[in-house]
C-alpha cells in the first residue's frame, strides 16, 4: 500500500468496528500532502455522508428511516467536490462501509472507478475475544442490556467479502493488537501503511488532542448494565435525555479499576458458533488470533454475575460520586438509584468544567437534592 502514488487512487478505510476507527478519522481530519488527503465531507467519520449517498436506508444503529432525496443529493455533491478538488489520492474512513450490503458496495465502485486509477481497501481486524468484550460494554452503554456473547462474535466473513468480490482483490488485512501495530499503535499504524506526514500528525495530536473511547471498568460495566436491565435502554429520542446519559457514562470512566472477562465455557460456545467465520479471516490474515490472557479479571459466566456484581457497586459508587463532591452520603442508596440521580441532573447546570468532567457545585446541590427525594421515597 505504500508508495503508489503514480498512479491516482481512493484507498477505502472499512473499519471495522471497534478497532480505533475513531481516532483514526480525528487523527487524519483536514490532512493533505502534495499526493493524498482525507476527503472533507463535513464529519471525520464518513459512515453518514457514504450511507446517504449510497443506501437505500438508513443502516447505522439499526436506523430504518428511508434517506431522503435531499439527503442523498447533498452527500453525492459533497463527495464530487472531494473528489474533483484537486488529483490528489483520497482517503475515506467510515467502519459504515463493513455493513454495506452488496447493491450499495457496487454503487460506491461504480461511482469512484471513473475518478481513481485503483481503488484500495484495508480493513483492521480485531481478535474475536476482544471484540466481544468491547462490544458488550459498548452496546450496554448505547443500547439495551442483552447477555447474548454469541451475537457479540463479528461476522468477519460477511463485513468484507462483499468489497474483496466487487472490487476483484482482497483488502490489506492489518490484524488489530498492539504487539503487531507500527510503534504499537492503530493510527502510527495507517499513517505508516499510507506513508502520511508524521510531522503534521505530530502538529495536530499538540492542537486537537484525541478524545479516544475510553473503556468502562468492570465495576463501572456492570453497574451500567444492571440500570439498562432495570429500567431499560437509553433515551432514543430526546437530545437533553441523551446529553445525560452520555455525561452519566463520562462520570462513569472514573469509576472502578478491575477488567472484565466472560466465563470460558460462555466464550468457548460463541467461538465455536463462529469457527468457519473465524478460520475464514484468520486465512486472510496468515496467522491465527492471539490469546490475550487477562490480569485477575473479573468474570461474568452468565447474566447473574453481571446483574450481581451491578448490585454490590453501590458502597463504591457512592464513595466514588462523595470524592467528586456530588453527594455528602450516598448510604442506603442502590447501583440504580445513584446512577438514576445523575442520569436526571438538569444539563443547564452544566459549565465548562462539567464538560470537561471536573463537576461544579450547582451540580452538586441539584444531585443532593434529588438523592434526597430518592432516600426520601424509600422510607
Amino acid at each position: 500500500m505504500r508508495g503508489q502514488e503514480d498512479a491516482r487512487r481512493v484507498v477505502l478505510h472499512l473499519g471495522m468496528h471497534k478497532t480505533g476507527t475513531s481516532s483514526i478519522q480525528a487523527a487524519l481530519q483536514g490532512y493533505r500532502d502534495e499526493r493524498i488527503e482525507y476527503a472533507d465531507l463535513g464529519p471525520a467519520n464518513h459512515s453518514l455522508p457514504l450511507q446517504r449517498a449510497f443506501q437505500d436506508r438508513k443502516a447505522a444503529r439499526g436506523g430504518k428511516l428511508p434517506i431522503r432525496p435531499d439527503q442523498r443529493e447533498a452527500a453525492r455533491k459533497a463527495l464530487e467536490a472531494a473528489i474533483g478538488g484537486s488529483r490528489r489520492s483520497l482517503i475515506l474512513s467510515a467502519e459504515g462501509l463493513s455493513h454495506f450490503d452488496r447493491a450499495s458496495v457496487q454503487g460506491v465502485v461504480e461511482f469512484l472507478r471513473p475518478h481513481f486509477d485503483r481503488i484500495e481497501t484495508i480493513l483492521y481486524v480485531r481478535p474475536p475475544e476482544s471484540y466481544a468484550r468491547s462490544a458488550f460494554q459498548e452496546r450496554t452503554k448505547f443500547s439495551a442490556a442483552s447477555f447474548d456473547v454469541a451475537r457479540l462474535v463479528p461476522p468477519y466473513r460477511d463485513r468484507v467479502e462483499r468489497w474483496a468480490e466487487t472490487l476483484g482483490e482482497e483488502p490489506t488485512y492489518v490484524l488489530y493488537d498492539r504487539a503487531t501495530l507500527h510503534e504499537g499503535d492503530v493510527v502510527a499504524d495507517f499513517a505508516w501503511r499510507l506513508d502520511l506526514d508524521p510531522a503534521w500528525l505530530e502538529a495536530r495530536a499538540r492542537t486537537h488532542p484525541q478524545n479516544r473511547n475510553a473503556s468502562l471498568s468492570a465495576e463501572a460495566t456492570a453497574a451500567l448494565y444492571l440500570l439498562r436491565r432495570r429500567r431499560g435502554g437509553p433515551p432514543a429520542a430526546h437530545e437533553k435525555e441523551r446529553a445525560r446519559e452520555k455525561r452519566m457514562i463520562g462520570l462513569l470512566q472514573g469509576f472502578g479499576q478491575r477488567r472484565f472477562d466472560f466465563g470460558r465455557e460462555v466464550m468457548d460456545a460463541a467461538l465455536a458458533g463462529r469457527a468457519e467465520d473465524i478460520a475464514w479471516i484468520e486465512g486472510r490474515l496468515g496467522r491465527s488470533f492471539p490469546r490475550e490472557v487477562l490480569k485477575d479479571p473479573v468474570i461474568f459466566g452468565s447474566e447473574g454475575d453481571v446483574l450481581d456484581y451491578g448490585e454490590a457497586q453501590a458502597p463504591a459508587l457512592a464513595a466514588h460520586l462523595e470524592a467528586k463532591g456530588l453527594l455528602r452520603s450516598g448510604a442506603g442508596l442502590s447501583t440504580v438509584e445513584l446512577l438514576e440521580a445523575l442520569a436526571r441532573q438538569p444539563l443547564r447546570a452544566m459549565g465548562l468544567r462539567d464538560r470537561l468532567g471536573q463537576w461544579g457545585r450547582a451540580p452538586a446541590t441539584r444531585l443532593r437534592a434529588l438523592l434526597g427525594r430518592v432516600a426520601g421515597a424509600r422510607r
